[in-house]
């Protein structure tokens, strides 16, 4: 998934040569991400704040998801992200395409002044299959598996990070 731009280091090789984290899914459970439970902004990626973060740093999410064809969203790390993790929203559009399959995410860090990207460990998530009768409906509070905790959780965190990038 290299974008032609700069060379990449394969090996992930951080700062100090410890590889980078992979890319967490704010919205997977299990490894699994059901399309049907996102809304039409999507799923959130958080990348955990590396060493050396700087303005101007520049680091581009990528999925691959086989015969379906890869994307990647791109991220401009600005001064008031330096020292945060970072949030990364895939839209539900892009998620769609990906339906059925398993997909393999990372990251790309370019750093400022650096000719060579760093890439993160790959993690491999499965995008789960629209059921027969379509995407769904959506969780309510009146659902009787509903989890209060966990769903205010979720809700808390969207609304942290709805406006900050």
């Amino acid at each position: 998934m290299d974008d032609g731009k700069s060379s990449v280091d394969p090996a992930g090789a951080g700062a100090g040569g410890a590889p980078l984290p992979p890319p967490m899914c704010n919205d997977a459970v299990n490894g699994t991400l059901a399309l049907g439970e996102l809304g039409m902004r999507g799923a959130c990626f958080s990348v955990a704040a590396y060493p050396g973060m700087r303005e101007g740093d520049y680091v581009s999410l990528r999925f691959d998801g086989g015969a379906s064809g890869a994307g990647a969203i791109d991220f401009d790390v600005t001064s008031n992200w330096v020292g945060k993790d970072l949030e990364m929203w895939v839209p539900w559009p892009r998620l769609k395409t990906l339906a059925a399959r398993n997909v393999t995410v990372d990251y790309v860090l370019q750093r400022v002044g650096s000719g060579v990207g760093e890439a993160s460990t790959a993690v491999s998530l499965n995008v789960e299959a629209f059921p027969v009768g379509g995407a769904g409906r959506r969780r309510r509070s009146t659902d009787e598996d509903a989890e209060p905790r966990v769903r205010g959780e979720k809700k808390d965190f969207r609304n942290r990070t709805r406006w900050q990038s």
